[in-house]
Parts: C-alpha cells; structure tokens; sequence
C-alpha cells in the first residue's frame, strides 16, 4: 500500500507546475493588504514570465500521514522530486522527475521516459512562467483569498513571507506560505498544507482527515547563456515527409503523440 500511494503522488506531482496584519511598508494611502498582497504575487510571477537565461533547480517534498496514525496501522509516507527549470524569452526547458518539456517558438513538446512517449503540440501564447510549479494553484489561491483566506505578510531583510490560512473547513488546501527574496522577487520555499484523504480508504465510521504537507524549495538561481540548441525540437524528433513525424535517434524506441492538427 505504501509503495502504490508514493507512486500515485509522484505521478500526481510530475504530470503537472493566516491572522490579517496590516503593514505600512506596504499598504499605502487607500491600498488594503490584500491588495498588497496581490501586487507581490504580480511581482513575483513577472520575473519568471519575463527571465531571460534564468536557470534554477527546484525540490519537491510530499510527506503525509495516514488516517490511523498513532495506531497499530500508522504508516508514514515520503517522497522527493527534483528538477532543473530553464527560462528564456518565450521559450523553456524543464526537467522534473522523468519528464522533460521544451517550449520554443514553434513547438511545445513533453517526453515521458517511464512510459516512452513524446507529445508534441504547437506553441501556446502562454507566458514559459506558467510553467512555474504550482503557478496554477497560485493564482487561483489569489482570486480566492478575500473569500476563502486569512492572510498576512511579513519582511525581514533577506525574506518576505506571505501566508494564507484557510477559513472554509471545505477547501483542499488549509494554508499555504510563500518566501521569496524581497529584492529579485526570486522564490525561496512554497509550502502548502492540504487535505489527503485520497490515496487510503478510512476505516468505517471514522470521520478523520489526514494531512500532508507539500513543499516547493527553488535552489541555485542563476543567469547564465544556454545555446539556442537546448530548445531545438531536433532533439526530440524529426519530420519525414508533410505531417510525418518521427522519434530523433535518441528516443527511436519512443511513440509521438500530435495534439494539434
């Protein structure tokens, strides 16, 4: 049972991206925290919309509890994910787990190593920032945050904190907790707490919720020229005719999948 479920959050996690306190520094005249709040989640996410040569590394940690735990049954579960994200203009490359994905002006292509096969898609408008782990989850956390949250900011000289803690007892996620570096808008540590009462069957008449906890760690930020190779979609494949696409030498064993016409 163990095993299944650790192989259920790392396939969930791959295929994939508080008490109100009101602060001067960053509440002016007219604005409200949560407003401010809003402005440094903008903040943030245009620096990776708009990164230019901007490679980090990114750590993934799941650990949760069973329903049982302090029983005879209690289990414990913990997995790691690691990956190597790449921005640059509109293009992208990441690396988490055993997929890897390449966005260049032309093409949006996802190899799956585990189970050797390669989409190919057609570029989106969409900024590479999107791409951000849990930039999804992030921004929908934005928009309901007056109704669903209760939130804060804190600084310091080296890391701003902003925190939300749920209110609604029926939200997945209880809270979350956002570190950043105030100067570059670089993240630091996304952590969410959240209910997972998925992946074990509960007892009979037993009405607990498990918890886990999700944590995101952004390491090793640097800016650095990556040759134009790195998000050339000839690593991946090559076309043999109009509309006849086929595996490059390194993935011959590999089956394409076209989500375009």
């Amino acid at each position: 049972m163990k095993t299944r479920n650790i192989n259920n959050w790392r396939m969930a996690i791959r295929t994939i991206c508080c008490i109100c306190l009101f602060l001067t520094t960053l509440a002016g005249k007219g604005q409200t925290l949560a407003d401010s709040i809003y402005d440094e989640i903008v903040s943030i996410n245009k620096v990776y919309d708009s990164a230019f040569f901007l490679t980090f590394d990114v750590k993934m940690e799941y650990s949760s509890d069973t329903l049982w735990a302090g029983t005879d049954s209690a289990d414990f579960v913990h997995t790691e994910l690691r990956g190597t994200y790449t921005f640059n203009g509109n293009k992208a490359l990441y690396k988490l787990d055993n997929i890897e994905y390449m966005q260049n002006d032309s093409f949006a292509i996802a190899v799956y190593k585990d189970e050797k096969f390669i989409l190919v898609g057609k570029t989106s408008a969409t900024a590479t920032g999107s791409f951000l782990p849990m930039r999804t989850m992030l921004d929908s956390m934005m928009a309901h945050m007056k109704a669903d949250y209760v939130y804060m900011i804190t600084t310091s000289d080296s890391v701003w904190q902003i925190s939300f803690t749920a209110n609604d007892s029926n939200v997945v996620y209880e809270s979350m907790v956002l570190e950043y570096e105030p100067e570059s808008h670089h993240l630091i540590t996304i952590k969410y707490r959240l209910k997972d009462d998925g992946l074990y069957d509960p007892l009979p008449d037993s009405y607990d919720v498990r918890r886990a906890d999700l944590i995101f760690l952004f390491q090793n930020y640097r800016v650095e020229q990556v040759s134009e190779s790195v998000f050339s979609e000839d690593k991946y494949l090559f076309f043999d005719g109009p509309g006849d696409i086929k595996p490059a030498s390194a993935y011959k064993d590999y089956i394409i999948y076209k989500n375009y016409q």
